[in-house]
C-alpha cells in the first residue's frame, strides 16, 4: 500500500526563485523538509488507526529514509484491508479468537468468533483509513516545511505563492 508525494521541480523553482541558495543548501533543506513530511504522516496515522484489536497494526509502522526519499508504511500484511475494507469473504475463524477475547470480551470467544467470520463472509469489513488521511493532510504542509527549512539554510524570509 503507497501513496506517492512527487513534488514538482517547477513548484520549487517559483519559491526559489528570489533566493540565492547552492544546490547542497537545497538539497539539506529538502531532506529536513522530508523529514518534516514522514514524520507527520507517521504521528498522524498513528492517532488515526483503529486501536484496540488493531495495536500490532500500529506497532508495524516505520520510515524509510533515502536521500531525498521517505516511505511511511506498515508491514502488518492487513493494513491494507483495514485501510479500505474488503469484500464479503470467510476469514480464518482461528485468526478471530484473540481479537474476541480481546476486544469483545466474549465469554465464548470460539463461537463469538465464528458469528463474526459469518458476518464479514456476509458483509465484509468497513474501511478504517489511518494512512491515507494523513498522506493527504502532510501533502498540502510540505511547501511550508520546505519553505521554513530553505529560511533558515539561508536566514532569509522566502515568499509562498499561492
Amino acid at each position: 500500500m503507497t501513496f506517492d508525494l512527487v513534488i514538482d521541480e517547477n513548484e520549487i523553482s517559483k519559491l526559489i526563485k528570489n533566493v540565492e541558495i547552492s544546490k547542497e543548501g537545497l538539497e539539506s533543506a529538502l531532506e529536513l523538509a522530508l523529514d518534516d513530511w514522514a514524520d507527520y504522516v507517521f504521528a498522524r496515522s498513528q492517532d488515526l488507526c483503529p486501536s484496540g484489536a488493531f495495536n500490532m497494526l500500529r506497532t508495524s509502522a516505520d520510515i524509510y529514509r533515502e536521500k531525498l526519499t521517505r516511505i511511511v508504511y506498515y508491514r502488518a500484511e492487513y493494513s491494507p484491508y483495514v485501510e479500505f475494507g474488503t469484500q464479503p469473504h470467510f476469514p480464518p475463524v482461528r485468526a478471530l479468537i484473540p481479537w474476541t477475547k480481546r476486544v469483545l470480551k466474549a465469554a465464548d470467544p470460539e463461537d463469538a468468533a465464528w458469528r463474526v467470520a459469518y458476518k464479514i463472509s456476509m458483509e465484509g469489513t468497513e474501511p478504517h483509513p489511518f494512512l491515507r488521511p494523513a498522506f493527504d493532510e502532510a501533502k498540502g504542509k510540505i511547501f511550508g516545511w520546505i519553505k521554513k527549512h530553505i529560511e533558515k539554510e539561508k536566514e532569509v524570509e522566502v515568499p509562498l505563492e499561492e
